[in-house]
């Protein structure tokens, strides 16, 4: 190939902030491979399959995809060359919203020539859709461990707080986690999101006059300012029925931060029960209780050990393995 053509395309969601630009710029960071850059998010995902198809980086073996939808409008137009998908999770919910019926996503995920993965469990849920193991790669996303340190020991609280990060989700199960507040007054709750004022359940307006709850929008939050809120918790809940990325669960242990979150994703991968923080089952109040009563007990000596799990995960190793992958691909 010309040292002008480029070995892949790579569309993502450039200049926008988001943590996939963050996943794309890693792997060319770390690959000698030359790459296209498309951005399927300002000049909007028609714009970006077109350059894939037809603009220069359609002489590219392939394109590296950072979502799902792209590649699905790009197959559309060309056959399937040495694609590749960063593959997040799969749900669709009462809802529905832009994802494809079950079938037709299945028939999706066995076109890409390598899906990269960040948890057994998508691992598992792909090969249960037809996808050959061969194609999967497990790669844990990265925390800015030198950013989200843990709090001194003398920076306390006398009352244990448990925080929630989340963006509203229908899949975040918040019936569930408004109930948890309401019962749970001996601990105080924060929750770090947005998009939660008119959610189905209501959970602002109903936990708005409780005293150990408070919401900070991160519309209005600096991520700067993250850590130190995140160096407030003693326990990071994560109940979700089903959970995106890993990366506020990642920044939270990354401060030392004892984590409860559902078995539903990442969290199983990392975890080791009892020791540097609990899954649960989905929906199970009574072992989500437990887990909160043990991170009370267990969470402020624990907080060296929870933060060596993730202290590893760096984008140079995340771009590292991206980019091998990537020359096994090509050869």
């Amino acid at each position: 190939m010309p040292d002008s053509q480029p070995d892949f395309a790579i569309v993502a969601p450039f200049g926008a902030g988001w943590i996939l630009e963050s996943l794309a710029e890693a792997v060319i960071a770390e690959s000698r491979l030359r790459f296209l850059k498309i951005d399927h998010i300002k000049g909007g995902t028609a714009a970006a399959v077109d350059a894939v198809v037809r603009g220069p980086a359609s002489v590219a073996r392939g394109a590296i995809f950072a979502h799902h939808i792209p590649l699905m409008e790009t197959l559309k137009q060309r056959p399937a060359r040495k694609d590749v998908l960063f593959f997040g999770h799969y749900y669709r919910g009462p809802k529905g919203g832009d994802l494809p019926e079950p079938e037709a996503m299945a028939e999706l995920m066995r076109q890409p020539a390598l899906i990269w993965t960040n948890a057994s469990y998508w691992d598992r849920w792909l090969i249960e859709q037809g996808v050959a193991p061969e194609r999967i790669s497990r790669i844990v996303h990265a925390v800015d461990s030198h950013r989200f340190s843990i709090r001194a020991e003398n920076d306390y609280c006398d009352r244990p707080t448990v925080g929630l990060v989340s963006q509203y989700h229908e899949r975040k199960n918040e019936t569930f986690i408004r109930d948890a507040i309401h019962r749970r007054d001996d601990v105080d709750w924060v929750l770090l999101g947005r998009n939660w004022e008119k959610t189905p359940g209501r959970l602002l307006e109903s936990c708005a006059g409780l005293p150990n709850f408070r919401y900070i929008d991160t519309r209005s939050t600096k991520f700067e300012h993250w850590p130190a809120i995140y160096r407030q918790f003693d326990i990071f809940a994560s109940p979700s029925i089903c959970e995106g990325g890993p990366f506020p669960l990642l920044e939270a242990m990354a401060c030392g931060v004892w984590p409860v979150a559902s078995d539903t994703g990442f969290a199983s991968d990392f975890i080791l029960p009892g020791k540097t923080g609990r899954v649960h089952a989905v929906n199970d109040m009574a072992a989500f209780d437990g887990a909160i009563d043990e991170g009370v007990a267990l969470s402020r000596s624990r907080s060296a050990e929870v933060r060596s799990v993730v202290s590893p995960l760096t984008w140079q190793r995340f771009g590292q393995a991206a980019a091998s992958d990537l020359l096994r691909l090509c050869q």
